[in-house]
């Protein structure tokens, strides 16, 4: 686990620092990303919801952006609620980073309606290898660290219940 705490803060500030450098990747970072990290980390979640969960947020950016972009104003943010409340009713997420990550096309300023969902999709792919990586390095570790501390645990248990 505090491998994967370790690369995942040093992706989100290197995210930080890249949103501040290039004007491109200005929409990558969001406060919202911080929050699947922690979601991602904490649960234990299969592949097929993680890709869902994807899935939903970039749909429910894309829906949001273009309604917003269609009227900015306060029926276009209820409606993107409802259907992005839905959404995740319907999938049957416990994914609460998808509603807010929905929600940003209404707090920042955009210029094309494909910027939010190009920036969570990316965003939160390279969170996925982040994560992907954090596991194969912590499995690699606990590998080689049984292979040079064996486990004494399954000796004793070995003995008390065979002997």
């Amino acid at each position: 686990m505090f491998i994967k705490l370790l690369m995942v803060c040093f992706y989100l500030t290197f995210v930080y620092w890249e949103s501040f450098q290039t004007s491109i990747f200005q929409m990558l970072f969001y406060p919202t990303l911080g929050a699947f990290s922690y979601f991602f980390m904490s649960h234990s979640i299969s592949n097929r919801e993680l890709l869902k969960i994807i899935c939903a947020a970039v749909i429910g950016v894309t829906c949001s952006s273009i309604l917003h972009l269609l009227s900015p104003g306060i029926v276009t943010f209820f409606i993107t609620c409802v259907l992005i409340v839905s959404m995740i009713h319907i999938l049957k997420l416990k994914a609460a980073p998808v509603v807010a990550v929905s929600l940003v096309p209404y707090f920042s300023k955009f210029s094309s309606v494909w910027i939010f969902p190009v920036s969570v999709l990316c965003s939160l792919g390279g969170l996925l290898l982040v994560l992907y990586f954090a596991k194969l390095i912590e499995t690699t570790w606990n590998i080689t660290k049984e292979r040079v501390y064996p486990s004494t645990r399954k000796k004793s248990f070995d003995k008390n219940f065979i002997a």
